[in-house]
């Protein structure tokens, strides 16, 4: 078989169909196997599914065009419109740069904008008034030209960043000046990032806050400072001085605390009145200032009262000294308006930390330390020992069994009489408080009638005290005896002290003359004017008035003739001597004789022996009082001695 291949057509049915369609095929003989292969394939299907594939294709190309097409378009919008917010942004902020200044301008506060140097860029017109420049002008300065110290404004500028982007602003105050007219002014600044011309700058916001500032230190100062002498206060010692103490402490430094109280000064208030002891405080006040130095805080506690603190002072021998000039600034009088005045006062020393280490407690125990200083006749200093803080722990407990016991009532009344001096016969009986004590049996009025004045119990007993004795005096006013009973000045100057008085005289229908109230002469010398017009008033109602322990105070006869009392009680301290020393008698006997000169009725207290008895009956004494005839005793005893 010779090779060969040729193509050929034929008409041939289709596949699986009875149609018959022309196939085109190629045909190849192979002789060694003596046999032909040929691949056809029909025509018009071929054509058919070429056409439908190509027409795919197009779709496709097309539809891809497309896509590049309206991305492309898209693109270019998009460009277009963000070149058109650009140029926008640009515009607005040129708008905005070149508008700024009017819109600054309505701000009453200063602003300024700088970069990071502090190199300032803009400023509105608030701004450049607050420095005394021109807006101009204020664009050659730096941030450390417009301070009060260029070297804050360094330290200001280094810290901006850090500080700014932990809180995206910072807030604080700052000393400015002008810098034409070097004058210091306070301000407070708002400071925070912004961007200026395209670059990063701080835009800052200024209030001048002089008077803010001048305000809150008169604030401090009518809050920590004394209006009167300028010294630190009261009020100052829990803040600063606590902290000044601690410091000390910290610093293993000792010192002490100076507790100072004037003696008798309300007697310069009574006498001369409070402008007047205002005056003599400011004077107290410079004298005290001359020991100032770094070591020593002088402040007014408040009354009559000073404290210095001394910082490393606490040896003895320091304390010793200090205490003593303290002391000696009131050797020489103190002149106001041409008169002079000898002034004493009593001071208590208190050391830390061995006392104590805040002021709280060297305040207690200064304070305990200068109640011993006037217990032991005033003028001197004490320095606070433990001893004190058990003295402090008794008062305590005193005053709280002391409340306890006018809840419980009891209190009681005992009675001394009053004898005739010529005759013999009872005339008067003095009412004398006395506490029954559960655990101290019978105490006397010496160990608990101050304690009850300063706690505030004396008005109390008081009340208790004249309530009962005028009932005891209704039950005596047969007899013509007057009861007489004591009177604190705390109670006497209580405002309805003389309505209650007559209101207890008027319920027990007591007659004139038989009751009577002992006054002290301290309670003259507390308060003379009011004092004077309620004994008045008393007096006028029928209530005898006796002037008790005359001679032991500041009165005189002279003085006397012009008070409303009735009866002159001479001191037992007069009485014991007077038949042994010949001065003592003279004056006893001179006392008594300018006081029935003057009206007064005398009675002597104190007469223990009947010599006394009689030298004062020779001197014309009305009346006397004491263990000669009878101790105070209880209400049966008395009225068997009636």
């Amino acid at each position: 078989m010779t090779p060969w291949a040729s193509f050929v057509t034929y008409d041939y049915y289709l596949p699986d169909r009875w149609d018959v369609e022309e196939k085109l095929s190629f045909v190849i003989g192979i002789p060694e196997i003596e046999a032909y292969i040929g691949a056809g394939m029909y025509v018009e299907s071929t054509y058919k599914r070429l056409g439908a594939i190509l027409t795919k294709q197009r779709a496709g190309y097309l539809a891809i065009t497309m896509f590049i097409l309206i991305s492309l378009l898209v693109y270019a919008l998009i460009l277009l419109r963000s070149n058109q917010r650009l140029r926008r942004e640009i515009q607005e902020r040129i708008y905005a740069e070149n508008n700024l200044g009017t819109v600054f301008d309505t701000i009453h506060d200063g602003i300024m904008i700088h970069d990071e140097a502090g190199k300032i860029l803009h400023t509105n017109k608030q701004a450049a008034i607050m420095y005394g420049l021109s807006r101009e002008e204020m664009l050659n300065y730096k941030i450390e030209g417009l301070s009060a110290d260029p070297n804050m404004a360094k330290r200001w500028l280094e810290r901006q960043e850090k500080t700014i982007d932990g809180q995206g602003y910072v807030l604080f105050e700052w000393e400015a000046e002008r810098p034409l007219e070097k004058t210091v002014f306070d301000v407070e600044i708002g400071l925070r990032k912004t961007r200026w011309s395209g670059r990063q700058a701080y835009v800052a916001a200024v209030r001048d806050i002089t008077e803010r500032k001048q305000s809150m230190e008169k604030i401090h100062r009518l809050a920590y400072f004394d209006n009167l002498t300028g010294l630190p206060n009261r009020a100052y010692i829990m803040n600063e001085l606590q902290a000044r103490l601690d410091q000390s402490i910290a610093g293993s430094e000792t010192g002490a605390v100076f507790f100072i109280d004037v003696d008798n000064f309300k007697v310069v208030n009574d006498t001369h009145g409070h402008l007047f002891g205002d005056r003599m405080l400011v004077e107290i006040a410079k004298r005290l200032d001359t020991l100032s130095s770094p070591q020593l805080s002088l402040l007014r506690l408040g009354g009559d009262e000073f404290l210095i603190l001394a910082v490393n002072s606490a040896e003895e021998s320091q304390v010793r000294r200090l205490a003593d000039q303290i002391r000696g600034l009131f050797d020489e009088a103190i002149s106001i308006d041409n008169t002079s005045f000898h002034i004493t006062c009593s001071i208590g020393v208190a050391v830390y930390p061995r006392d104590g280490s805040t002021m709280e407690e060297l305040l207690k125990y200064a304070d305990l330390a200068v109640f011993k200083a006037k217990n032991r006749g005033k003028d001197r200093w004490v320095l606070y020992d433990s001893s004190m803080a058990l003295e402090l722990s008794k008062r305590t407990e005193l005053e709280k069994r002391l409340r306890e016991a006018y809840r419980k009532g009891e209190f009681i009344l005992h009675y001394q009489p009053q004898i005739a001096a010529k005759s013999g016969r009872v005339v008067g009986i003095e009412a004398l408080i006395r506490w029954q004590s559960p655990f101290d049996g019978l105490v006397f009025p010496g160990e608990f009638i101050t304690v009850a004045e300063e706690i505030g119990l004396i008005n109390e007993i008081g009340k208790w005290v004249i309530e009962n004795s005028f009932a005891f005096a209704k039950s005596l006013m047969h007899k013509g005896v007057c009861v007489s009973c004591n009177v604190s000045p705390v109670q006497l100057n209580q405002s309805s002290f003389v309505t209650d008085v007559i209101e207890a005289f008027d319920r027990f229908g007591l007659k004139k003359g038989s009751v009577a109230l002992e006054i002290t002469e301290s309670c003259l010398v507390e308060s003379f004017g009011d004092t004077y017009s309620k004994l008045a008033k008393l007096r006028d109602y029928g209530i005898m008035i006796y002037l008790d322990d005359f001679g032991t105070g500041y009165s005189s006869l002279n003085y006397m003739k012009s008070l409303p009392i009735d009866v002159l009680k001479i001191d037992k301290s007069f009485i014991d001597n007077i038949t042994a020393d010949a001065v003592e008698g003279q004056i006893v006997k001179t006392i008594v004789a300018l006081a029935r000169e003057i009206g007064l009725k005398v009675i002597a207290e104190g007469v223990e022996v009947e010599e006394q008895q009689a030298y004062l009956a020779a001197c014309g004494c009305n009346t006397i009082q004491g263990y000669l005839f009878s101790r105070p005793v209880t209400e049966a005893e008395i009225l068997d001695l009636l």
